[in-house]
C-alpha cells in the first residue's frame, strides 16, 4: 500500500540520499489532470490554487483560513478539506520535505523555499520553489490508490486516516492499546479522551452487545443500544468535524467467524 512509507522511500533514494527517513513525505496534484505540472517543472515550483483568499504568511490558524474561505465563497460550509490543504502548504511543509507530483507519479522533488504569496503570478499564487529531480512518469502499479486531494501528507498515520482503521498485533503487555491512544492524541492534536472509546472483545461478546440488542427490563423487553452506536451517535452529532477514535480491545477473541460479530 503506497501509505507505508516504504515504497516512495524507494522511489526516492537515487535523487534525494541522505535526506530519506528524516524528512516528511507530500503526494501533491498539480491542477486538474495535472495541467500545472509542465509548468511547475520549468519554473521549480509547486503551486495551489485558491488564490483569493490572499497571503497566508501571517494566518495563525487554520480556524482563520476557513473563515476567509467561507467569506470568500459567502456559506457556512465547513471546507475541511480546502482548509488542511491551504495550512498544510502554507505552515506543514518545511525545506527539505520530498514531493511526488500525482495523479500518476510524474516526478519527485526536495521543497527548496518556504511558503510565499506571489501576486504577481495570474494563478496558483500560493507557492514553493522546488528542486525536481526526476520528471518522469514511474510505472507505479498502486496508482490507482493515491488519495484525490490536492496535497496530502504520506505517513503511516495516512495509512489510519485514509482507511479508517489499522490492527495492531504482538505479544500481551507490550503497549498496543496505550500505543492506539497515544496514536489517537497525536492526530487530534489534543489529549481528549471523550473523543475516544474503547471495548474488550471476549468470546461471548456479541452484536447485540456491541450495535444493539433487546434486553430483559423486568416486564418484558426493550432495545439498549451498545457502545459502539452510542459512540457513532456522538461522532456524528459533533458538528465541529473533529476527529473520533474507537479501540477494540482483545479483537482476536471475538467470535469473528460469527456472521453477526462482523458487522
Amino acid at each position: 500500500m503506497l501509505h507505508d512509507i516504504r515504497f516512495l522511500e524507494e522511489l526516492a533514494v537515487p535523487s534525494v540520499a541522505g535526506t530519506v527517513g528524516k524528512r516528511r513525505y507530500w503526494l501533491y496534484a498539480p491542477g486538474e489532470d495535472a495541467w500545472f505540472w509542465d509548468e511547475a517543472c520549468d519554473s521549480g515550483i509547486m503551486g495551489i490554487g485558491w488564490d483569493e483568499v490572499g497571503d497566508l504568511s501571517n494566518v495563525e490558524s487554520k480556524e482563520s483560513v476557513r473563515v476567509a474561505l467561507q467569506k470568500l465563497y459567502n456559506t457556512s460550509e465547513p471546507y475541511t478539506n480546502n482548509t488542511r490543504t491551504l495550512w498544510q502548504f502554507a505552515k506543514d511543509i518545511s525545506t527539505g520535505d520530498i514531493v511526488f507530483a500525482k495523479p500518476k507519479i510524474l516526478g519527485c522533488g526536495i521543497v527548496d523555499s518556504d511558503y510565499v504569496f506571489d501576486a504577481t503570478r495570474s494563478h496558483y499564487k500560493h507557492v514553493r520553489k522546488i528542486k525536481w529531480t526526476h520528471k518522469d512518469e514511474w510505472n507505479n502499479p498502486l496508482q490507482q490508490k493515491l488519495p484525490q486531494k490536492t496535497l496530502t501528507e504520506v505517513t503511516r498515520k495516512g495509512l489510519l486516516l485514509r482507511k479508517k482503521n489499522v490492527i495492531l498485533q504482538g505479544s500481551p503487555g507490550v503497549g498496543k492499546t496505550f500505543t492506539a491512544q497515544r496514536l489517537a492524541f497525536s492526530i487530534m492534536g489534543k489529549k481528549d479522551r471523550n473523543r475516544i472509546g474503547i471495548v474488550q472483545f471476549h468470546q461471548s461478546y456479541s452484536y447485540e452487545d456491541f450495535i444493539m440488542g433487546f434486553r430483559p427490563d423486568g416486564s418484558g423487553f426493550r432495545l439498549v443500544d451498545g457502545p459502539f452506536y452510542k459512540f457513532c451517535k456522538t461522532a456524528g452529532d459533533d458538528d465541529d468535524d473533529h476527529p473520533y477514535f474507537f479501540i477494540i480491545d482483545e479483537i482476536n477473541r471475538g467470535n469473528l467467524k460469527n456472521g453477526d460479530t462482523q458487522a
